[in-house]
């Protein structure tokens, strides 16, 4: 099935995936982490105090990875192509990992997320994936991504490199990062290098 076809086929489950995704994931975080441990103020907090908030909410997050499990559930009756179960899959078993390099330092890259700037540019992320995403063909959007050709993969490298540049112009590079980790991911599932 194509890019296309996927999201067709998605749309015929949004019912069911719409009721986990607003009801139950957000349920099922809230079960896990302390939200005043993430709205904590911390610029009033020492190192010290910082790592020990920063540890205490990577480990609360950590424990809610089981929440994307029946997201991912709800999704794959939907899906009928290997591939897309592939891309479904990739991008669930990449969030631990992506999680891992937030975590990491004691929480470095989660303190710069909570910044200002990168707040701000963390709304602009799915507008610039999608005009990103814009740039690139029908066919190719159609195309099963195991039959990329060189013509297909320059569309998703100009894709990335649009990315890339507006990630920079927003000025939160911390977002570089886990963009790359996604797109690597991702990449992993065509002929693309």
């Amino acid at each position: 099935m194509d890019v296309r076809g996927l999201v067709v086929m998605l749309a015929l489950c949004v019912g069911d995936l719409l009721v986990v995704l607003n009801q139950d994931t957000p349920k099922c975080f809230m079960q896990h982490v302390n939200m005043s441990y993430l709205q904590a103020p911390i610029t009033n907090l020492n190192k010290q105090e910082q790592t020990k908030l920063m540890t205490q909410i990577c480990g609360q997050v950590e424990k809610s990875l089981t929440c994307i499990n029946p997201v991912v559930d709800k999704v794959k009756p939907c899906m009928t192509d290997d591939d897309d179960l592939k891309i479904l899959r990739k991008l669930a078993d990449t969030v631990p990992e992506a999680l891992k390099m937030i975590c990491n330092d004691s929480g470095a890259m989660l303190l710069k997320l909570r910044e200002p700037l990168a707040r701000s540019c963390a709304i602009e992320l799915a507008p610039t994936i999608d005009v990103c995403m814009d740039g690139m063909s029908n066919s190719t959007m159609e195309m099963a991504l195991s039959r990329y050709t060189i013509t297909e993969c320059n569309e998703v490298y100009k894709m990335r490199d649009c990315i890339i540049n507006r990630i920079r112009d927003c000025g939160a590079n911390t977002y570089l990062e886990l963009f790359n980790l996604f797109y690597r991911s991702l990449l992993s599932l065509t002929p693309c290098k």
